[in-house]
């Protein structure tokens, strides 16, 4: 999860159906694809919460549930696009989560920068930061687990370890930076040499 800069002005389609039905329903009829494209040139064609590539199986997802907040339904700073596994990320939000959603306890990517307050380890891992309050601690953590970011833990030190293999030194990691802010886990990347994603 890295900072995203959302742009100011929303798809023309979205802000027709907000002047429109701002309530929804969010249904069939609705013409999902300038608003995915929206959403993947902002996000660079990952999920906004794992990171993962994320092609044309990934979802339009709303930050706040539709069933919780419908007067956001086609709010543009409510939408990322996710991928659609069901064991993380906005499906295990919506799905599983089994208690109401604590927003005001989440990381918004588009608000907050995770960076300030995750730590990425080379065996996939993602801790708070060791010099939190205990306040964004709670926040970390909270994300961490509504979005069940863990569960990805395995898949993550792969990837992490391929690339350490490929950077046999400084010069060939400059190289690759643009290379590694356009791969799966980029933010994880970043933070195991030694950078911020965000910078």
């Amino acid at each position: 999860m890295h900072f995203l800069q959302r742009p100011a002005d929303a798809p023309a389609e979205l802000e027709r159906l907000q002047n429109e039905r701002p309530y929804g329903p969010w249904d069939a009829s609705i013409p999902r694809q300038e608003i995915k494209v929206a959403l993947q040139v902002m996000q660079g064609s990952h999920c906004a919460y794992c990171e993962r590539t994320v092609g044309s199986d990934g979802h339009i997802e709303h930050f706040r549930r539709r069933a919780d907040h419908p007067e956001l339904t086609f709010d543009w700073h409510n939408l990322f696009y996710s991928c659609s596994n069901p064991n993380s990320c906005g499906k295990f939000k919506d799905l599983r989560a089994k208690r109401p959603v604590p927003y005001l306890n989440l990381i918004d990517p588009c608000h907050d920068d995770p960076e300030d307050y995750f730590d990425f380890l080379s065996d996939g891992n993602i801790v708070p930061k060791a010099n939190l309050s205990s306040s964004q601690k709670q926040k970390a953590l909270t994300t961490i687990a509504t979005f069940n970011l863990q569960s990805l833990r395995h898949e993550r030190e792969q990837y992490i370890a391929a690339w350490i293999g490929l950077m046999g030194n400084q010069e060939a990691l400059r190289a690759s930076l643009e290379r590694m802010k356009a791969s799966s886990f980029s933010t994880a990347l970043f933070h195991l040499f030694g950078m911020r994603r965000s910078m």
